[in-house]
Formats: C-alpha cells, sequence, structure tokens
C-alpha cells in the first residue's frame, strides 16, 4: 500500500534508531505493509493480529506499529493494551514450549557423543554452538592467517602452528546484540578443532562458508547451511537449552556466566528463554560468583 509506504518513510526520516532497531523495524513493516492498512482501526488491527499463532511474535510484530502511529498521531491506547495484555499469554506459551523440550530433546551426553562422530564444517558449527552458545550469524566469518579486519567477523588461525600452539581465535563484531555488548573475542584452544578447521584448506581470506566461485554465502544461505548441519535436526536455540540444563544440573554457574559473555546474552535473559526447568531458577549464586546486577 503506497499510503503505509508514506507514513514509514517520513518515520525514518524524522528519527534516529539503532542500525539494528532500524533493520528490525522495516523487517516488520515490510512483513506487513500488504497485509494491512497502518492507518486502520484499531479493533481491525487487532483482529489481524490475532492471527498470528505465536504471542510473542504477534507482540513483536505490534510494536514497530505502535511506535509509527504514536509518531503520526494515530490512535494507539487499544493496541498498546492489547500488546501488554499478552504478557502473560507469551509466559504460558514459553512455559508450555520449553517443558515440551524437557521431555523431547537429548541429553547434553548424547549431544557430545554425536559431535565426535562428525567431521568438518558440521563439527565446527555444532562445536561452537555447545561449548560457546553462538549464534548462527556469529559463525559467517571470514578466515585469516594473518592480519584481521576492523569491521567484521573473522578466524585467526595459523595454518603451519606446532602442536602446542593449534590455537584458533573467533573476533566477532557482527551479531545481534553488537551494541549492547561489544566486540567479542572466543579463544578455542582445542586440537581437534583445529584439525577440522585445517581440513578445510580455506586460503588465507577465503569465508567459512562458500558458495560458487569461492563467494562469501549470503547471511541467509549460511543460516540455512548450519541448519542443516545440527545434530539431531536441532538448531542452536534448541543446543543451547540443552547446555544450559546440563549446567544448571550440575550448579555450574561460571559456565552460565561464560555462555552468556561469549554468547552475548545477559544472564537474566538466558535464564528466562533458555532455561528448560518451568520454575526460575534463583539467581543469588549466580550475582554473586560473576558479580552481576539484575534488573
Amino acid at each position: 500500500m503506497a499510503q503505509n509506504k508514506e507514513l514509514v518513510d517520513q518515520y525514518f526520516k524524522e528519527n534516529v534508531f539503532k542500525d539494528s532497531t532500524q533493520k528490525e523495524y522495516k523487517k516488520h513493516f515490510n512483513f506487513l505493509e500488504k497485509k494491512i492498512d497502518f492507518k486502520e482501526d484499531e479493533n481491525k488491527l487487532i483482529e489481524y493480529f490475532k492471527s498470528v499463532t505465536n504471542p510473542n511474535t504477534r507482540s513483536n510484530k505490534i510494536f514497530p506499529i505502535l511506535q509509527l502511529r504514536k509518531f503520526h498521531n494515530l490512535p494507539y491506547q487499544k493496541l498498546e493494551d492489547y500488546r501488554t495484555d499478552l504478557k502473560n499469554e507469551i509466559r504460558v506459551h514459553r512455559l508450555k514450549k520449553l517443558k515440551e523440550d524437557k521431555s523431547k530433546l537429548m541429553t547434553y551426553t548424547e549431544l557430545l557423543n554425536e559431535l565426535d562422530k562428525l567431521h568438518g564444517l558440521p563439527f565446527i558449527v555444532n562445536y561452537m554452538w555447545i561449548f560457546h552458545a553462538l549464534r548462527n550469524a556469529d559463525l559467517n566469518a571470514v578466515i585469516t592467517h594473518n592480519q584481521i579486519t576492523d569491521d567484521d567477523n573473522v578466524i585467526l588461525y595459523d595454518p603451519k602452528a606446532d602442536t602446542d600452539n593449534k590455537q584458533v581465535v573467533f573476533f566477532i563484531r557482527k551479531y545481534k546484540t553488537a551494541d549492547t555488548y561489544g566486540d567479542k573475542k572466543i579463544i578455542v584452544d582445542n586440537n581437534r578443532f583445529y584439525n577440522e578447521l585445517s581440513s578445510l584448506q580455506r586460503k588465507d581470506g577465503d569465508p567459512l562458508f562458500m558458495v560458487k566461485y569461492g563467494d562469501r554465502a549470503t547471511a541467509g544461505s549460511a543460516n540455512t547451511y548450519m541448519n542443516k548441519m545440527a545434530i539431531g535436526g536441532l538448531n542452536e536455540t534448541k543446543i543451547t537449552k540443552i547446555v544450559m540444563k546440563h549446567w544448571i544440573d550440575c550448579k555450574n554457574f561460571g559456565m552460565i556466566g561464560k555462555m552468556s559473555q561469549d554468547r552475548g546474552t545477559g544472564l537474566a535473559t538466558l535464564y528466562s528463554s533458555y532455561n528448560l526447568y518451568d520454575k526460575e531458577i534463583k539467581h543469588d549464586a549466580i550475582k554473586k560468583e560473576l558479580n552481576v546486577r539484575f534488573a
């Protein structure tokens, strides 16, 4: 709808956003612009949003429309109230999903046994999910043997390293929460990982995920490749849940803190969104050990 585009264009022209926020808003606006009239009566908009099955997705799609309507002085209170009322539905939906996952997902030991059977890229991807809780986008990186760039995700290693120095370093700059957590540096000091990476025979400057003619895979293509490589048909989210449960069972809060740092995700978010237990885990021990302040 042309009218929707005009509203959105003016909104972005007269406001300043973080790059990540603007990208997220544009994604929702592009999805919705041919489905609804952004100036439509609130009751009709709510009726449309009720057709979105997942309440969390529903809430995420409503939010930018709310901000747009506020900016253009359009009625928004009913939409805002409806989104507020979704909080309990979102919690119930999340707990139901976590319970289902808890009964269906493999154990941490089974996960490691399956990892040991893999080689090459599948090993690398699943290893970084399991031991460093990385997102897919973190792994869409360029391999270098010498220099690193300042604005990309880079995997640095020396292909001629001796046995005692088979170290791989990830410099991750482009990721979902980079604006909050800044650049990440992750050191993988594991001979098996180094050897699997070396077996790919990537040259200096080659991407980890290649398409034809050695070009770097797009974010979407790399994401598709990684999901196909996931152990047991899982994905990085479900693997993170399995690992979280393992460290909770072991009461190893230090490892959960490391997951938080490597992933670039707050501890409170890990415990609310990746916790397979349907009751809240107390944060006291984590606060004490990591000196983390919770809101």
